[in-house]
């Protein structure tokens, strides 16, 4: 789940993958996703020879240097003003990148090493350390990323390499100082303590240690925003950790419609999160039959799913009690992690695995990643042969309260997080937060209590996620909705946003889907009539 940007990706060979989708329609054989080919091949600076992929447990792990990396990056930035030639300055680009492509490629295999067994010294150290080295690397790409957006040669290297508005998100960029990357060391270092702590019993147990470490997280977390010239670390995190086309300030007015229309519905309905299978022998086998029946991208990114068991989903003592999709770029394929999978955690990160595969990861932020993932729940509900229809029914309904709750969950969070990060350290206190939490989650119709918090891993690894949730499940609800009115009408929606432009962000890709902006009052009012009409509640007042 952590987000890893994309460094230029724009494969004219994904130009090749039209969207097949429907009902037991198939995919043209030249967009085949269980062959998955090299960055570079579609300008002939690679091979165009497919990938041989081995098999997710036969992957090796390598520790990577990163200082010839770090070399080759400086090098090539400062570089950049002597460049007249753009095909030239993409060549050499493109060597740096490969070395680049083998890093990222070998911190995806130790986050896997690592949630796999979060006891193990040797890939925890692992992890760390790659985790610290990609923020520094990541400073650097966008140093060099900036430096080419200030070049002449930059409509060149959008139109012939990149893509149109490539360098948008670099304009203006200005070097990380030495205290930044301090900071981000101690927030790393936090993170995997609240990491350990899960593993170590019940959370409760050490309920005042983790206080003390979300007080100090919070505190570093706003002195970074500081470092980058930013006065709250929302404001920072929306946009340059998430890359968000909406502030912290138009959040609030979504959250507050949220309440208004969504929660009364929410608190009338009762919300089941009983799904079929807890057993993950069952789970692929199911999945499979809803993946053939949609057919398209669905059913050759399971394909690939299975073929080289890209997953783990068995439950173990000393997992990460996480789930996430992740991407190995030296493969050019994404993975499925869940501690303890059941049919609608797999199926939601079999949302994020299509999409991935199909885009090969290009950057979607976690707005869109995440509709893809919530309205797989309900499509993969829908399509599954291996349940009656008579369960397929309740379950349904399940997946659509799922998504409900999401709305109300994922806008508790964020609100939780909006009123947490205006707070000064002195304020900062386990009775401020237990009252912030107790009255955020009640006024969202939710169950709370005062430790709930902690419990939230979001808060403390992935701050300023959680509003994507709530975004992300109004816009799947549209898919969901025209599912419901027309077999295949959702799924043809879900094939329109995956075939996305690149480089745009959330509420832009809406727009080319057709899909409802969120953050207009309208939608959220006509989100609330669906849920209504849906659950049988048009005729009650609420």
């Amino acid at each position: 789940m952590r987000r890893l940007r994309v460094i230029a990706l724009l494969l004219a060979l994904i130009m090749l993958f039209t969207c097949a989708c429907g009902k037991n329609q198939k995919i043209d054989v030249k967009s085949d996703l269980t062959v998955r080919y090299p960055y570079g091949g579609e300008v002939d600076i690679a091979s165009k020879e497919p990938i041989t992929i081995p098999m997710l447990s036969e992957m090796e792990y390598v520790h990577f240097d990163t200082t010839n990396l770090l070399d080759s990056i400086e090098a090539l930035t400062e570089k950049i003003p002597e460049y007249t030639d753009a095909g030239k300055l993409f060549e050499d680009y493109f060597k740096m990148y490969s070395e680049y492509r083998e890093f990222i490629s070998m911190y995806a295999l130790s986050n896997f090493r690592y949630s796999q067994d979060i006891t193990d010294e040797y890939y925890t150290e692992e992890y760390s350390y790659c985790d610290m080295q990609y923020d520094v690397i990541e400073e650097e790409m966008m140093a060099l990323y900036a430096a080419m957006a200030e070049s002449s040669l930059r409509k060149a290297l959008e139109t012939g390499y990149f893509y149109e508005g490539f360098f948008e998100d670099y304009d203006g960029y200005e070097d990380a100082g030495d205290e930044y990357f301090d900071l981000k060391e101690r927030e790393s270092n936090l993170e995997l303590q609240y990491t350990a702590f899960t593993a170590d019993g019940d959370l409760y147990d050490h309920y005042d240690d983790v206080v003390d470490l979300f007080i100090e997280l919070v505190t570093i977390r706003n002195k970074i925003a500081k470092e980058r010239g930013f006065d709250n670390y929302l404001d920072y995190a929306y946009k340059r950790d998430y890359l968000r086309d909406y502030t912290p300030a138009e959040a609030k007015v979504f959250l507050d419609n949220v309440k208004e229309y969504i929660v009364p519905v929410y608190k009338e309905v009762y919300y089941s999160d009983s799904f079929p299978s807890s057993d993950y022998f069952d789970l692929p086998a199911m999945l499979g039959t809803a993946a053939e029946a949609m057919g398209g991208p669905f059913e050759q990114a399971y394909r690939l799913l299975t073929e080289y068991e890209l997953y783990d989903i068995k439950y173990g003592d000393n997992k990460q009690d996480t789930g996430y999709k992740w991407y190995i770029r030296k493969y050019e394929v994404p993975y499925i992690f869940i501690n303890g999978a059941d049919y609608d955690s797999f199926s939601h990160e079999f949302g994020h695995f299509v999409e991935g595969a199909y885009n090969y990861d290009a950057d979607a932020d976690k707005d869109t990643a995440e509709i893809y993932s919530q309205a797989m729940e309900y499509l993969a509900i829908k399509y599954t042969s291996d349940i009656s229809d008579r369960a397929k029914q309740e379950y349904i309904c399940n997946a659509m309260g799922k998504i409900m709750h999401n709305i109300a969950l994922g806008s508790a969070g964020a609100s939780f997080e909006m009123q947490i990060y205006s707070l000064s350290p002195e304020e900062l206190s386990k009775e401020r937060i237990e009252k912030i939490c107790m009255e955020t989650y009640k006024s969202y119709g939710l169950d709370v209590y005062e430790e709930r918090w902690i419990y939230t891993p979001h808060f403390f690894t992935y701050p300023a996620y959680y509003i994507s949730y709530a975004t992300s499940a109004v816009a799947s609800l549209q898919i969901c909705r025209a599912e419901y009115e027309e077999e295949g009408n959702g799924v043809e929606l879900f094939c329109k946003l995956l075939d996305r432009t690149q480089g745009k962000h959330f509420l832009a890709v809406l727009t080319e889907a057709g899909i409802d902006n969120p953050f207009e009052e309208e939608t959220l009012k006509k989100t609330g009539d669906f849920l209504k009409e849906y659950f049988g509640l048009e005729r009650r007042t609420l």
